[in-house]
């Protein structure tokens, strides 16, 4: 499938306009996922070659997002951007990335739910997923996620870690 991530950024901000928020700000529903179109391009980034590895960057605080997505792509990483677990799903059913760096408190579906999920579904159950979190209490919580690092991170060590779990995961 080729795609062009840079045209998930633009769904991205068409869906998410659209999606369910919190109820004391509004009562419309959680958005299927599977019921929601994606277009999709090649590649999001012109430093990343093809064959560069493809992370699915999920954290519904944008200026979190960009600084692991920025320390990516400084790494010769492609990237996508979900805002929470619904849309991560979506995504990764639609891209198949070669791993997931996926928060753990997010809203409408936080990241142990889009975990048990991926991991449940064959399309997805081989992804490596990286949980970051900054409730300690998660690191026995294992089966859901591969790995995971504890908030505050530096993105080096996200970086790292990524590496790490693509390369296994090659094997």
């Amino acid at each position: 499938m080729e795609a062009t991530f840079g045209r998930v950024r633009a769904f991205l901000e068409r869906f998410q306009g659209n999606v369910a928020r919190p109820a004391h700000t509004a009562s419309r529903p959680v958005p299927d996922p599977e019921e929601t179109t994606l277009p999709l391009d090649d590649k999001n980034d012109a430093r990343a070659g093809v064959d560069a590895p493809f992370v699915l960057v999920v954290d519904d605080h944008k200026d979190t997002r960009e600084a692991y997505v920025n320390e990516l792509h400084a790494a010769g990483f492609r990237t996508a951007e979900a805002e929470n677990g619904v849309i991560a799903l979506k995504i990764a059913h639609a891209v198949h990335p070669d791993a997931i760096l996926l928060d753990y408190a997010m809203p409408m579906m936080d990241g142990l739910q889009a975990a048990l999920c991926l991991k449940r579904d064959p399309r997805t159950a081989r992804i490596p997923i990286v949980l970051v979190t900054a409730f300690r209490a998660l690191a026995g919580d294992r089966g859901r996620y591969d790995e995971i690092l504890e908030k505050p991170c530096d993105p080096r060590d996200v970086v790292a870690m990524l590496r790490a779990v693509i390369a296994r995961n090659a094997v």
